[in-house]
């Protein structure tokens, strides 16, 4: 659902969140899960706090953390975010079941793990990119994307989508 309050009140949102997720991820004590986990929640409440506040109908938003350390991935995702990963050839959906991804809004957080090397594949975006995109296509696309060819198919995914605006993210690892 769109803000109510326009593409700034969107962008001041989105930095608002990332604030958020930045400080708590920075001072808070525990594991790399645990404290991905704090940050995602901390999102999730400010989102809350922010719905509190609007006469309108509430916001709803995918919040994904990730990070890579050595040669594992972690991701942790809230709502209707989501990751491809591809690693030896075989692409990995997170969460598992895409097409129902919006009723992702009533789950948890959900942790995802992944052993991942030199070549490997990743795309992170909204739950908006499904409305666009077939899974089909992005999974493809995250298969067979590479370091020569990254720039284009990123192009290509935005030109299939119809949109400039969708938030992702297409790495290859080096």
């Amino acid at each position: 659902t769109g803000l109510p309050f326009g593409d700034s009140g969107t962008c001041r949102l989105a930095e608002q969140l990332l604030s958020v997720m930045h400080q708590t991820y920075y001072s808070s004590k525990g594991s790399q899960s645990q404290v991905m986990v704090e940050a995602v929640n901390q999102a999730r409440r400010f989102l809350r706090e922010v719905n509190t506040t609007l006469a309108t109908e509430p916001v709803r938003a995918g919040i994904l953390c990730a990070a890579l350390l050595r040669s594992s991935l972690l991701v942790v995702t809230s709502g209707s975010a989501f990751a491809l990963v591809c690693v030896q050839d075989k692409v990995h959906m997170f969460p598992s079941d895409l097409e129902n991804l919006a009723e992702a809004d009533n789950r948890g957080v959900e942790i995802f793990r992944q052993n991942v090397g030199t070549g490997d594949t990743m795309f992170l975006g909204a739950g908006s990119w499904l409305a666009n995109v077939s899974v089909r296509m992005l999974a493809s696309v995250v298969a067979f994307v590479n370091e020569e060819n990254c720039g284009d198919a990123a192009d290509e995914l935005y030109e299939q989508s119809g949109q400039s605006e969708l938030p992702g993210l297409l790495v290859v690892l080096g």
